[in-house]
């Protein structure tokens, strides 16, 4: 019997490959099984990219707000593309609804201002992101 837990999380490949081993083989259940722990990983993948790119979203922002003197052109297209990944995410996989993103959002931007904290080398107090600057305020560059 196939560790699938194991597999799934260690490889999504070599999962696919097992699945389609035990349906050439017959053993319908182990692909039942295999396929649901694939399912649940890649859900996860998924879940993992789109919190990767909401702290970059947040981390930017922050540092747009709080560093008006340094910001870039950079900065923004940062910012849009990490807009537009969100998007793309969200699209290949509707089941990461605003809803999950607003349950995750505080811890998400606490490492966000972590991560600021690093770039700026100082203390910041507790920050506060909307919905709306994050994913729909239009960021200009002054001049």
């Amino acid at each position: 019997m196939t560790n699938w837990i194991e597999l799934a999380t260690d490889s999504h490949y070599r999962t696919a490959a097992a699945i389609r081993n035990a349906l050439q083989a017959g053993e319908l259940v182990e692909v039942a099984i295999g396929l649901d722990e694939l399912i649940e990983a890649l859900h996860r993948a998924e879940l993992r990219a789109l919190e990767h790119q909401l702290v970059r979203l947040m981390l930017y922002s922050i540092l747009w707000r709080l560093r008006p003197e340094q910001r870039s052109v950079a900065w923004k297209n940062t910012i849009s593309l990490a807009r537009e990944v969100i998007v793309a995410i969200r699209q290949e996989t509707p089941s990461l609804t605003r809803g999950i993103i607003e349950e995750g959002w505080d811890d998400l931007l606490e490492q966000a201002k972590r991560d600021a904290e690093v770039l700026l080398d100082c203390d910041l107090p507790s920050q506060r992101l909307t919905w709306q600057e994050a994913f729909e305020d239009d960021y200009h560059l002054a001049g």
